[in-house]
C-alpha cells in the first residue's frame, strides 16, 4: 500500500489521535531548525545565548538575541503541515497537538488543543516578585523589565537548564499514554526528556507514524515513516483526505 494511504487508513482507524512535531515542522515556513548546518545554534551558541547561566548573567545580551529570534518568527505563517493537523483536530480525528516549538504557529494554523513543551514566546515573567506580562512581539525592540520592581523579564520559554512545565509536562504525558494514534512531524528526538516522549505512547500500544526529511532513530520504531519535507507532505495528506 502507497504510504500516504497507510496513513489516511491510520488516521480514520484511530480513535484517539495525537500529534508531536519539533522544529522541523515549521522550516518551510521560513524558520530556520536549531541543530542543522545553518540553524539557529550555529549563529547562536547555545552556552553562550540560550541557557539559564547566560540569561542570569547577562539579561541585557540575552535580550537582544531573543528580540531578533521573534522578530524572525512574528512574521511567518503556517504552512500546510499546520493546517493538516489543524482540519484533523477540526473533524475530530486529532485530540491534539504537542509541540517543542516556540513560534505559535499552530496556534495560527487553527490548532486548538496545544501542549507547548517549550513554553510560549509571548508571555514573560518576573524572577524577582513573579509577576506574568504578556508581550507584544509586534514592538518589541527593548529589554523588557517588571513595572513592580524594575527587574529585567524573563520570556516564559524553557532555556537550556531550565525545567520543563509542570503543568504542560504532565498534560502531555497523560495524552500520551492514552492516545493509540501517534503522528510524529519534524522532530530530532535528541533533547531530552521531550525526545522520549513518542516512546511513551509507542509503549502504551499506540501507533507511530512519521513524517521526517530524513530518518532517525525513531524511525526504526514507527510503523509507517514517510521520509520528506512536512509542507509537501501534509499537502497531499490534505488532498488525499479532501479535508
Amino acid at each position: 500500500m502507497d504510504p500516504l494511504e497507510e496513513v489516511v487508513h491510520a488516521v480514520q482507524k484511530a480513535k484517539w489521535g495525537l500529534a508531536f512535531t519539533g522544529a522541523g515542522i515549521s522550516v518551510e515556513s521560513g524558520i530556520p531548525d536549531f541543530r542543522s548546518e545553518n540553524g539557529l545554534w550555529s549563529k547562536y551558541p547555545i552556552e553562550e545565548y540560550a541557557t539559564r547561566e547566560a540569561f542570569f548573567e547577562n539579561p541585557e545580551k540575552f535580550w537582544r538575541f531573543y528580540i531578533q529570534l521573534v522578530q524572525e518568527m512574528r512574521d511567518k505563517l503556517p504552512n500546510p503541515a499546520h493546517f493538516f493537523l489543524a482540519k484533523l483536530e477540526e473533524k475530530g480525528m486529532l485530540q491534539g497537538v504537542i509541540t517543542q516549538n516556540i513560534d505559535m504557529l499552530h496556534r495560527k494554523g487553527g490548532s486548538k488543543n496545544i501542549v507547548e513543551l517549550h513554553g510560549r514566546a509571548d508571555w514573560a515573567d518576573c524572577p524577582v516578585c513573579q509577576k506574568s506580562y504578556p508581550l507584544h512581539l509586534e514592538t518589541l525592540t527593548h529589554p523588557p523589565k517588571c513595572k513592580e520592581c524594575g527587574e529585567y523579564l524573563k520570556p516564559q520559554v524553557v532555556l537550556f537548564g531550565d525545567f520543563l512545565p509542570t503543568g504542560e509536562w504532565e498534560k502531555a504525558y497523560r495524552m500520551l499514554q492514552s492516545c493509540d494514534l501517534l503522528i510524529v512531524i519534524g522532530t530530532s528526538a535528541l533533547v531530552e526528556p521531550a525526545a522520549s516522549l513518542p516512546l511513551v505512547a509507542k509503549g502504551h500500544g499506540a501507533a507511530l507514524i512519521q513524517i521526517d526529511i530524513q530518518p532517525n532513530h525513531l524511525s526504526k520504531r514507527a510503523d509507517i515513516f514517510i521520509q520528506g519535507k512536512a509542507g509537501e507532505i501534509g499537502q497531499k495528506l490534505i488532498d488525499k483526505m479532501g479535508i
